[in-house]
């Protein structure tokens, strides 16, 4: 009986099945930010998705895909791949991807423009650059959530590291976060939560780097609700 509770207690917290779940990432409008007329302009050129996907890892932190698993799974889904979700036995039950229209790359963009401005930049489009303007290669390294089952509870992970090659010859500046928050359960409310906190810390930590390289004008930008993570119910 003991055995057979535990086991229960143990699904119930994985909160996953042979399933895949879709996620919408998208960040709230937000206030923009402040940009003074003298601001450094900088073009988002290029944003490549570099990520490594293994065939069921035996680490949950490296990226992977559940049925019909990552052999056979298309570009457009690695793409759009966030996580793995695992079930009682720690094996392969299902992954966790962003909504169709929505790429790792996309996002990433978007939360390295938010940084940018953030920090003081003028983001333009390579249209509109203008002579001067710092031309930025987005090189994405690592972007993946997964969880560590507890007695009670489960650890939700993000882990999100990009590197920014800028025209200018200066550096290349590397960006990586490590985001953990307490669950009930793995539910993709969790995953989603997970997810944007990591997206927040990545920004924050990418607009301070950007406006050690230029003339910070702090703005505001992209809003996430609930910034500090807390436990979640389970349903």
């Amino acid at each position: 009986m003991r055995h057979a509770a535990a086991l229960l207690l143990s699904i119930a917290l994985c909160g996953c099945s042979n399933t895949r779940s879709e996620l919408d990432l998208r960040c709230g409008p937000g206030d923009a930010p402040i940009v003074r007329s003298d601001a450094r302009v900088v073009v988002i050129r290029s944003v490549t998705d570099e990520r490594v996907f293994g065939r069921s890892p035996s680490a949950p932190n490296t990226p992977s895909l559940g049925f019909p698993g990552t052999a056979k799974s298309s570009d457009e889904v690695k793409a759009r791949a966030i996580g793995r979700k695992r079930g009682a036995d720690g094996l392969d039950s299902g992954d966790v991807v962003l909504q169709r229209g929505q790429t790792v790359a996309q996002t990433v963009r978007e939360n390295i423009a938010q940084a940018f401005g953030e920090a003081g930049y003028d983001v333009r489009t390579g249209a509109d650059a203008g002579p001067g303007a710092t031309f930025v290669d987005v090189h994405i390294k690592r972007f993946w959530t997964w969880f560590d089952p507890g007695y009670r509870t489960v650890t939700m992970h993000a882990d999100i590291g990009a590197e920014l090659d800028l025209s200018s010859g200066n550096s290349p500046i590397s960006v990586d976060v490590r985001t953990a928050a307490s669950a009930l359960a793995a539910t993709d409310r969790a995953w989603l939560h997970v997810a944007n906190q990591g997206l927040a810390d990545f920004r924050a930590q990418a607009a301070k780097l950007m406006a050690a390289r230029g003339r910070p004008v702090r703005g505001r930008g992209c809003i996430v609700e609930d910034p500090t993570p807390q436990p979640l119910p389970s349903s």
